[in-house]
């Protein structure tokens, strides 16, 4: 099963690389997403060692407790693509769960510049069900790291 978004920002794909890969930004933006989610925003952790084989942890206080996304970073080519494994369980760290993201930056006109965003995420079978409400998730962090943060930071 495959899980897919694509969206088109202003903001440079370097900005939306960086985003994804630095603590200090993720701590900016990945609230951003999860009150678009319903959900309080409230980060626990964020770590991140952006480096092939590398590994990441983003969670979040719920309702219901703590909630925990963690993977490795697979591949990792600034402003191009970054792939990573993405787990929220233990138990499934032995089933597919691959997340692709390529960056492409089109020059409209001189001065102006697009970056569009495609991702999919790779998910075993048992998983068809989750499809539609894994791209609204993805949609939400997608639109979430291409904010411009900077009038946010303290």
């Amino acid at each position: 099963m495959i899980a897919k978004v694509a969206l088109s920002t202003p903001r440079s794909a370097e900005a939306v690389f960086d985003a994804w890969t630095n603590e200090a930004a993720i701590r900016l933006w990945m609230p951003l997403a999860l009150q678009a989610m319903g959900l309080s925003g409230q980060l626990t952790t964020i770590r991140t060692h952006p480096v092939p084989g590398g590994d990441f942890l983003f969670a979040d206080s719920r309702a219901e407790g703590e909630a925990r996304h963690f993977g490795r970073y697979m591949e990792i080519d600034r402003a191009r693509r970054l792939s990573f494994t993405w787990y929220t369980d233990e138990g499934d760290v032995e089933s597919t769960s691959l997340v692709c993201l390529d960056l492409k930056t089109t020059h409209v006109t001189p001065g102006e510049s697009v970056t569009w965003l495609s991702l999919e995420h790779m998910m075993d079978a048992e998983w068809k069900d989750y499809v539609e409400q894994t791209e609204l998730g993805w949609r939400r962090l997608l639109e979430a790291s291409c904010v411009d943060t900077s009038a946010l930071r303290v």
